[in-house]
């Protein structure tokens, strides 16, 4: 069966409880997320590109394959989350920002480490202590 395709592109989810939810393979891109909670939801094989999550609660989340390039994360909380094959590159030449988010207990491959490390916008304590990144981008 294939999945549906939901366009939520450019709308405004912010400061909203969607805890729970299924949002796996709807495209987001610019959508904003800032201040929500995500806390447990679906989020699987999602384009989130240039999206606007700032301070978003993600912990617990499914987010196996989805594409974060380029949007903006600062503060955003993945504990414990599911980011196999999830992507936080550029994106219209512009970086994920990762300034202040924490990944602690998420579940990465030793590849999507390697991946995400090449971010410069990730904290050294984020790099070091909570993805164990063994280069410094500084």
């Amino acid at each position: 069966m294939v999945e549906a395709i939901v366009d939520i592109r450019g709308c405004d989810y912010s400061n909203k409880n969607l805890s729970g939810k299924v949002l796996s393979g709807v495209s987001m891109q610019g959508s904003n997320f800032s201040g929500s909670k995500l806390v447990g939801i679906q989020f699987a094989r999602a384009s989130a590109q240039g999206a606007q999550m700032r301070g978003t609660d993600l912990t617990d989340v499914n987010a196996f394959a989805t594409a974060f390039d380029g949007a903006d994360l600062e503060d955003a909380q993945f504990e414990n989350a599911i980011l196999s094959n999830a992507t936080f590159g550029q994106y219209d030449g512009k970086w994920a920002n990762l300034k202040g988010a924490h990944f602690e207990g998420a579940l990465l491959s030793s590849s999507d480490i390697g991946r995400l490390c090449e971010n410069p916008t990730l904290d050294e304590y984020t790099r070091k202590a909570e993805l164990g990144c063994r280069g410094s981008r500084r």
